[in-house]
């Protein structure tokens, strides 16, 4: 039988304020938060690699929720960090230079 593999640790808990990117925005400060199943984070299925998701709300004015995989989100020290965020290469559009900023 195939070997499995140990399930990724939780690295986020409720309410750590965070980087995401997701939903084709730039990278932003969110809080993680429960969500309608009343949990935080959960792991993502059926999947071949294991991936720990986390449901997150955004701060600010356009207010948006999302589950989003742990590869996506930062720990957040502060705004002085965006110029220094990785640009997640995935889609042709990421791959533009300035892409991360707009």
């Amino acid at each position: 039988s195939p070997k499995k593999r140990p399930l990724p640790a939780v690295k986020y808990v409720k309410g750590d304020l965070v980087w995401a990117k997701f939903n084709r925005r730039p990278w932003w400060p969110c809080h993680i938060c429960d969500s309608d199943q009343g949990t935080h984070t959960k792991m993502k299925a059926p999947s071949p690699r294991p991936c720990r998701v986390y449901f997150l709300e955004t701060i600010g004015e356009m207010l948006e929720s999302a589950w989003v995989p742990e590869s996506a989100i930062l720990p957040f020290k502060g705004g002085h960090e965006f110029k220094d965020l990785p640009v997640l290469r995935r889609r042709g559009k990421q791959k533009e230079k300035d892409y991360k900023y707009t």
